[in-house]
């Protein structure tokens, strides 16, 4: 009976990763989907994306990297750091069929963000899924699996109010002032009032300026209560909104000024 090489892991049904340094070769093996998670921030989890905890200089035929390799292109480094660096920075082929599964997966996450992110601005109430789709379409939106989802999703929120007659989710918050600071505020930032009560004024303010808005606060030693930090009118909508449906922004006045100005040169 022969005895399989010192050295020597079969593996089957993996994705490798690899990684050169010093004109030497090493490789991890590695869940497939767990890589792309890893490398998006979503699992800290070394344990959970490695197949086995090994590096080595050709995963197919199951050699593994020797140590005085591994010393001299990885100096002062520990195994597990070794692992890191091949995770973060080795090359990674995917399929054409399952780059196409992860981009409808990050797609979809992106749609459940803004689904619970973007509302009408009158009636404060959630923009449907099917719009919002729509609108993406319009926008002419790529998802790319290799990005998270949850930063892909504030770039399209930002394209959205900038192209659609919607805005984000808001901050429903209580000013613990008299009503004159709460004026002051309002003349920096954009708010709308709920309720005015003697020692208070309720608030709210979109998520966008919330940050600069919550700074100054504490600059003016202003006491400030997040009564909910992604406020929406959790009605549904109707035919009779006025929001019911999703417009493009009307053009600015300076934007009309500019287009005359061509048209009246191509004259």
């Amino acid at each position: 009976m022969l005895k399989q090489p010192v050295g020597f892991v079969k593996l089957t049904n993996v994705a490798l990763i690899k990684y050169k340094s010093g004109g030497k070769r090493f490789e991890i093996a590695c869940y497939r989907n767990k890589v792309v998670d890893w490398r998006n921030g979503l699992e800290k989890n070394m344990e959970e994306v490695l197949q086995t905890f090994e590096i080595y200089s050709n995963a197919v035929t199951g050699e593994l990297a020797s140590g005085k390799d591994l010393v001299e292109c990885f100096p002062n480094l520990k195994k597990e750091e070794i692992i890191g660096r091949i995770l973060d920075h080795g090359e990674f082929q995917v399929s054409q069929k399952e780059r196409e599964v992860l981009t409808e997966n990050v797609y979809n996450d992106i749609i459940n963000i803004l689904s619970t992110k973007v509302i009408y601005p009158k009636s404060k109430k959630l923009v449907s899924i099917e719009q919002i789709k729509t609108a993406i379409k319009e926008l002419n939106f790529h998802p790319n699996y290799t990005q998270p989802a949850k930063m892909q999703a504030l770039t399209v929120l930002n394209q959205l109010e900038e192209n659609f007659n919607v805005t984000r989710t808001m901050f429903l918050i209580k000013i613990v002032a008299d009503k004159t600071i709460v004026d002051e505020m309002r003349a920096l930032f954009p708010m709308e009032v709920v309720q005015t009560n003697p020692d208070s004024t309720i608030c709210l303010i979109s998520s966008k300026f919330y940050p600069n808005f919550q700074a100054r606060a504490k600059e003016n030693n202003i006491d400030l209560v997040v009564i909910n930090n992604s406020y929406y009118n959790k009605e549904q909508a109707d035919l009779d909104d006025e929001d019911i449906v999703l417009r493009h922004k009307e053009p600015k006045k300076s934007d009309e000024k500019e287009e005359s100005k061509k048209d009246s040169k191509t004259k």
